[in-house]
């Protein structure tokens, strides 16, 4: 009888607020929970696609820098071979003008003689 007059009384009315206070409540709760699962499965989502750009981005990365050392193989390859023909031909300049040297010594030495002839 006491429990049917609290349910019938004055406390009624207030139960029943707290009833709607507290449905409001766990709907409230549920709308940002559902909020936040959102946010996080678009950040997810973003992270996703930064990762993948960010992937990308550094396949290219590595793409430019085997290039690049090909390049540098292949320009050092041509430097030391333009090195080597450079030498080679300094050889030969240095061959040549001893031999000039050579030669025009010999010249002098019989040019030095034919005068000696000629003033005897």
């Amino acid at each position: 009888a006491l429990s049917m007059s609290l349910m019938t009384g004055p406390l009624s009315s207030e139960i029943s607020e707290l009833r709607e206070l507290k449905y409001a409540a766990d709907k409230d709760q549920a709308e940002i929970i559902d909020e936040l699962k959102k946010q996080v499965f678009n950040l997810t989502s973003q992270c996703d696609e930064k990762s993948k750009c960010l992937a990308n981005k550094q396949a290219k990365l590595s793409e430019i820098e085997q290039k690049f050392y090909a390049e540098s193989l292949s320009k050092a390859e041509i430097v030391s071979r333009f090195e080597d023909e450079l030498l080679q031909k300094s050889k030969f300049i240095d061959k040549f003008s001893t031999g000039q040297k050579h030669d025009i010594t010999h010249f002098e030495e019989i040019l030095g003689k034919m005068t000696d002839k000629l003033t005897e």
